[in-house]
């Protein structure tokens, strides 16, 4: 586990500071957070959070595409939970 989390500080900090990202260079950052997520869920979600926000709050012109693919992914999200919950509101009454 312990190698896991420093190959993903290691790749993660080379995609945060690389002038331009593609792809394959988030490969590598995301095949150590499923492993971690199997191992550890918590620490998984974690570190998945950290490369987002890292993501988000570089100001980077090279990040802006995953800036509105995370953004997306998060406005997905919160319309499914506010689907969830007006289902569940329903199944209350």
């Amino acid at each position: 586990m312990i190698f896991l989390v420093i190959l993903y500080a290691e790749r993660g900090d080379l995609v945060l500071r690389s002038r331009k990202v593609e792809l394959k260079d988030l490969i590598i950052p995301a095949i150590a957070i499923l492993l971690m997520f199997t191992f550890r869920t918590a620490l998984g979600a974690v570190m998945f959070a950290a490369l987002a926000a890292g993501i988000v709050f570089t100001s980077g012109k090279q990040l802006e595409t995953w800036k509105k693919v995370l953004y997306s992914i998060y406005k997905l999200f919160k319309q499914k939970k506010k689907k969830i919950n007006k289902q569940t509101k329903k199944k209350v009454k």
